[in-house]
């Protein structure tokens, strides 16, 4: 998996996706993504704090994973909504 080193968040959800892809064993690359790189690729998905792990079907006229979401995506979504669920990843809130 690619992800860019630039113009995007580096954030929670983000680094979460990273550690899960290095707990299954799927090598990650942080590093420049040309647009005809992107283009390339078999699957691409987005991580987002409120949807997790989106997989993404299309961009512009280039489908990707036949127009739908990808086996790699959509195993990294489950995966993602079963560890935020886990109390070893969060961190309680106290409400008065």
């Amino acid at each position: 998996m690619v992800t860019s080193d630039h113009g995007v968040l580096h954030g929670i959800t983000r680094q979460t996706v990273l550690e899960m892809c290095d707990a299954t064993g799927l090598a990650t690359e942080t590093r420049a993504l040309p647009l005809a790189e992107l283009l390339e690729a078999d699957e691409v998905f987005l991580s987002s704090s409120g949807g997790g792990v989106i997989p993404v079907a299309r961009v512009d006229d280039r489908f990707f994973s036949n127009g739908r979401a990808g086996p790699t995506a959509l195993a990294l979504r489950k995966r993602y909504f079963n560890w935020i669920g886990q109390d070893k990843f969060r961190t309680a809130v106290q409400h008065p």
